[in-house]
């Protein structure tokens, strides 16, 4: 039989697992929580780790009673504002690794406030927009979350090379794009050696047709 995962000790948004509880009929496993706000609610086990119960209820309230804004539980935005908590603290998330792990954390009044993240970030502006942190050294801090497409999100990744050039500054990518080329073709040049300048600005010949870079 495989071993039975041990919750003990683990914080799911604002439960803290205390101990085990019991196991209904069907093999539920569930258990003993203290909520932040010092209630004592016994859940079930799948539904801490999903994120489906984060809190003895009193989250949803607050939710419900801010502004008179109740809805807003069910919105795209409020998936992200989870999302968010759930890779910063939570190291069974899988994506923990790339935040959490590396000590990326959430702004503490957009932590504690849904509203208050809301508030900051605005309304997601389609469904095609995600989250994105403009450093992506800093976490989600105040002044560094926007919304952002795939193809923005892109030109911000980790391993971009910000290149400078007649007084502008984008990422190879960015550059790639406005000049008609593929990155790998800038990549290459620099690889070589080969200045920002010489890379962005000298010709090459294809099929006897001279392409700028």
């Amino acid at each position: 039989m495989a071993q039975r995962l041990d919750l003990t000790g683990q914080i799911f948004t604002r439960l803290t697992v205390l101990e085990f509880d019991h196991s209904d009929s069907i093999y539920r496993r569930f258990w003993r929580c203290q909520c932040q706000c010092d209630a004592i609610v016994v859940v079930d086990g799948h539904s801490l780790r999903i994120g489906n119960t984060q809190s003895c209820g009193c989250l949803h309230k607050e939710i419900v009673s801010a502004n008179g804004t109740h809805h807003l539980s069910h919105t795209p935005e409020y998936q992200v504002w989870v999302g968010i908590i759930s890779r910063c603290e939570n190291p069974k998330n899988s994506a923990f690794r790339n935040y959490g792990a590396r000590g990326l954390a959430f702004e503490p009044d957009f932590r504690a406030s849904f509203v208050a993240f809301l508030e900051h970030v605005g309304e997601r502006p389609t469904p095609k927009h995600t989250i994105e942190r403009i450093d992506n050294s800093l976490g989600y801090i105040r002044g560094n979350m926007r919304w952002a497409t795939r193809r923005e999100q892109n030109h911000n990744k980790r391993n971009n090379r910000y290149l400078t050039f007649d007084g502008r500054t984008q990422t190879s990518t960015q550059w790639a794009h406005e000049l008609g080329v593929v990155p790998n073709l800038i990549a290459s040049r620099l690889s070589r050696g080969w200045s920002v300048e010489q890379t962005l600005t000298t010709p090459r010949m294809n099929r006897g047709i001279k392409i700028l870079l």
